[in-house]
């Protein structure tokens, strides 16, 4: 395995527990997630005969990326950086996935709130010939429960129509992390995803608005989402996210207009 020097890459621990076995991978983005990353993975299970799991941890000390349990679920690498940051988490599993020779890449939270059955739609649509697929709550299919109030409103409102007027496709759902690629669009250099200015959330934005402004396949196929019902009805419910506060809001806003009038283009 070896990385092209170019990229920028965080400081990265790999631990490998199993041989490559398939064509297509899934990042698992997790810190400090315990027993619902494990939960996570045990459902995950029913999905590993279409993907190898790759966790990317941001450097847990709660004892939920422990070998032993990682082997029984069949995780095949662990990769850990103590660099903050989900674009960070992101750009080191994307390396990881395209130095391994995988022809496609998925993502998703490790927080246990996403149905994992997605995974198959999401690698059909990539052995499809499509090259950015996106899992939306919103579509026909979908579904999504106890989402807080300000999270619709800033999806549905703000997020999915700048970036869908910024990337010339109708994203309804940019913000949710599940998504897939394609090794083609990830290693096109116009992309250029392995740069240290994605650390926080623009990588993901960048990931959905380069594929179409960049002649790529882009789909959205329908997901479901489910947050605990802690405080289910109030605007804002902070045991509900890790988002917590009004800085980490005002960030998301704001590499999102940034990602829109191109500040992050090569």
């Amino acid at each position: 395995m070896s990385y092209d020097p170019s990229w920028e890459l965080p400081a990265t621990t790999t631990t490998e527990l199993f041989e490559k076995k398939r064509d297509h991978c899934i990042l698992v983005l997790t810190k400090n997630q315990g027993e619902t990353l494990r939960e996570q993975l045990r459902r995950m299970q029913s999905q590993t005969h279409l993907v190898d799991i790759v966790l990317c941890d941001g450097d847990s000390h709660d004892g939920s990326t422990e070998l032993d349990f990682l082997r029984q679920c069949n995780v095949r690498t662990l990769l850990v950086s103590p660099e903050p940051g989900l674009g960070t988490a992101t750009r080191m599993g994307l390396a990881y996935a395209l130095a391994e020779g995988y022809r496609g890449v998925l993502m998703m939270d490790g927080n246990g709130k996403d149905r994992v059955h997605t995974i198959t739609d999401v690698v059909r649509a990539l052995e499809d010939g499509h090259d950015m697929v996106q899992a939306s709550r919103f579509l026909p299919g979908g579904g999504h429960e106890n989402t807080p109030l300000e999270r619709l409103v800033g999806i549905r409102l703000i997020c999915s129509p700048i970036l869908s007027l910024g990337s010339r496709f109708f994203w309804s759902d940019p913000n949710n992390t599940f998504k897939g690629m394609s090794r083609r669009y990830l290693v096109d250099p116009r992309l250029a995803p392995f740069r240290r200015v994605f650390q926080r959330y623009n990588l993901h934005y960048h990931l959905n608005r380069m594929a179409p402004r960049l002649g790529y396949r882009a789909l959205e196929v329908p997901h479901v989402r489910v947050y605990p019902d802690a405080g289910a009805g109030r605007l804002f419910r902070t045991e509900a996210t890790q988002i917590r506060g009004l800085r980490p809001r005002v960030q998301i806003v704001w590499e999102l207009l940034l990602e829109v009038f191109g500040r992050y283009d090569v």
